[in-house]
């Protein structure tokens, strides 16, 4: 037995339950009394289940990538930082439907935690609202990519690492999602 193989049971047994929790996904298992009446062979089928090692990388990848949140630091802003978020525009889709150009005339900064979903092989960004402590999704119209618009300056490597958002009276008006690794 190669030693990867002899943590395949320690990560089992104690690394994924503490993925799960930390994650906020919860299995529901209980123990139901007709269970007491399954054969032997099934009951020890169940004492002998193990997860093969590429459903296991599988889970925790996907684990990793639910997991996987920045978070704004709370660093002041640099005079650089003022100039960009001033010309920051909103995106087309969203200037058409919000009826706003500048993201900082009408909104606020939000500094808050980022997640993002991949499951379904699309980027779904979400922010932790800092009132309620919910995650809530962030609009594909609102989401620009990378320096998307040419007439606003390169936006300052502190906020592509870590992401901007924009908020009006309860409603998101312009996303820069944070770099990964910044």
């Amino acid at each position: 037995m190669s030693d990867k193989n002899k943590c395949r049971p320690f990560t089992v047994v104690f690394i994924i339950p503490i993925l799960l929790a930390i994650s906020g996904s919860f299995a529901a298992a209980e123990w139901k009394a007709e269970y007491g009446n399954n054969p032997p062979e099934v009951t020890d089928w169940f004492r002998k289940a193990y997860i093969n090692p590429q459903a296991l990388n599988r889970l925790v990848l996907e684990i990793q990538q639910q997991m996987q949140s920045f978070e704004t630091p709370l660093r002041p802003l640099t005079e650089a930082d003022r100039r960009w978020m001033k010309l920051a525009k909103t995106t087309p889709e969203a200037r058409s439907q919000l009826k706003y150009e500048f993201c900082c005339d009408h909104g606020d900064r939000v500094k808050t935690k980022f997640t993002v979903d991949r499951s379904s092989g699309v980027d779904q960004w979400k922010y932790l609202e800092p009132a309620t402590g919910l995650w809530r999704d962030i609009p594909d119209y609102i989401v620009h990519h990378g320096n998307d618009d040419p007439s606003v300056p390169r936006m300052p490597e502190a906020l592509l690492r870590e992401g901007v958002l924009f908020i009006y009276q309860g409603k998101e008006l312009c996303f820069w999602p944070p770099e990964e690794g910044g």
